[in-house]
């Protein structure tokens, strides 16, 4: 029997929207790009994989990601790594190297995937604390995968990823700030979390991690490592 997400109000919303077949468009460089309002640069993308049915080439891209598997599991070829990901477990995805969803007997699972620039929440101007919310996207001790499947704090995550979903997809008026304040309280969580377990946060952050956030959206080739 294939496992997955208990029945939680956040299959109760999943079970409501269409996911659509993988399929992805990319530059000469494998680069996957996608058009963001430049005042909201925050995605979310729903898709279907399944075996011998979706893109199942590299790709790398400038948005940092969230990558959440609902069904069932998912192995994912991350630089050269493999990487094995579990209904309801969530992966932060190294999104400068390039990577792709292995095509395995079997495959068939809908995902979430949450995407935002990093700009959305840290940039020049912002307070110099904000920098802790994108710690486990640029900091990497010991280039461990950063991937939660510890069952505690995946309910959690299940439980504002229900409100985040609603919020994007009902597009209510300011749909907006809820889901900026709904992906804050996440990525405080899972910098939380990552922080304890790799005890990735010293006096004072990488001044490469800084400059990296602040200066925002740039064009940059991806990495094979």
């Amino acid at each position: 029997m294939t496992k997955r997400v208990p029945d939680t109000t956040l299959r109760e919303v999943a079970d409501r929207l269409t996911f659509q077949p993988h399929r992805l468009r990319l530059d000469q460089s494998g680069r996957y790009d996608e058009t963001l309002d430049q005042e909201f640069p925050f995605l979310i993308k729903l898709f279907r994989f399944s075996h011998n049915d979706f893109t199942p080439i590299h790709s790398w891209h400038e948005r940092l990601e969230l990558f959440m598997p609902l069904d069932g599991s998912v192995s994912m070829l991350m630089g050269e790594r493999r990487v094995d990901i579990g209904p309801g477990e969530l992966l932060i995805v190294e999104n400068m190297k390039l990577h792709r969803i292995l095509d395995i007997p079997g495959l068939n699972t809908r995902v979430v995937v949450i995407s935002f620039m990093s700009n959305f929440v840290y940039s020049l101007g912002s307070p110099s604390h904000d920098y802790f919310f994108l710690l486990p996207f640029y900091t990497n001790v010991g280039n461990r995968l950063h991937i939660v499947r510890d069952k505690t704090l995946l309910s959690e995550i299940h439980r504002i990823g229900t409100h985040l979903l609603k919020c994007y997809f009902d597009r209510t008026t300011y749909f907006q700030i809820g889901c900026k304040a709904y992906l804050l309280e996440l990525l405080y969580i899972l910098a939380e979390f990552f922080r304890r377990r790799f005890s990735i946060l010293g006096a004072d952050p990488p001044a490469r991690t800084l400059s990296q956030a602040q200066a925002g959206p740039r064009v940059r080739g991806p990495t094979f490592r």
